[in-house]
């Protein structure tokens, strides 16, 4: 019974204070709060919808927001120009060994900044190739996925400095490729 005593009291000794103008002060702050953390949470929120993408080729979710250029076999999905993209390449009859698609993407880091990081796969008859990188203040993500019919050249390339803001909902996108 002491303990509900001191409740008690501590909730009338509360209640007495509270035409005070720090507490009124706080509780319209922490209402601002509230409304900010409603309103950024909606914003970001609907930038992350996905959506998908659908051709004869390929599938893969993209966010919402985000511009599709294409033209023949190559299709680039972005955001705002010179932040960067998520770009596929489809190549037609072109076979190639797991060690061959290993080298071509090597090649696409001419300036070498940091030690390669090549993960490569085999399985039923594909061959997947991921390279990661960053070069001039821009990650890279490429892979290549060779089947019985065609080469899938997959990018994505973001400015550095933005990287860690879209890391998830760009990984997410890159790694819902599938070829079809």
């Amino acid at each position: 019974m002491q303990t509900v005593g001191c409740n008690l009291k501590w909730q009338l000794s509360f209640k007495d204070h509270s035409d005070n103008n720090f507490y009124q002060m706080t509780k319209q702050t922490l209402s601002i709060l509230f409304f900010i953390l409603l309103v950024t949470n909606q914003l970001f929120s609907q930038d992350i919808l996905l959506e998908s993408f659908e051709s004869q080729n390929f599938n893969l979710k993209y966010p919402k927001k985000w511009k599709l250029d294409s033209s023949d076999n190559k299709y680039s999905f972005y955001y705002n120009p010179g932040l960067g993209d998520i770009t596929i390449s489809i190549y037609e009859s072109q076979k190639s060994s797991a060690e061959e698609l290993k080298q071509m993407l090597l090649n696409l880091n001419e300036k070498k900044e940091n030690k390669p990081d090549i993960q490569l796969s085999n399985s039923n008859g594909t061959i997947n190739c991921l390279y990661k990188y960053t070069s001039d203040k821009i990650k890279y993500y490429v892979k290549a996925i060779q089947n019985e019919k065609k080469l899938y050249l997959i990018s994505l390339n973001w400015n550095e400095d933005s990287w860690e803001s879209f890391k998830e909902i760009l990984l997410n996108s890159f790694n819902s490729f599938t070829p079809k």
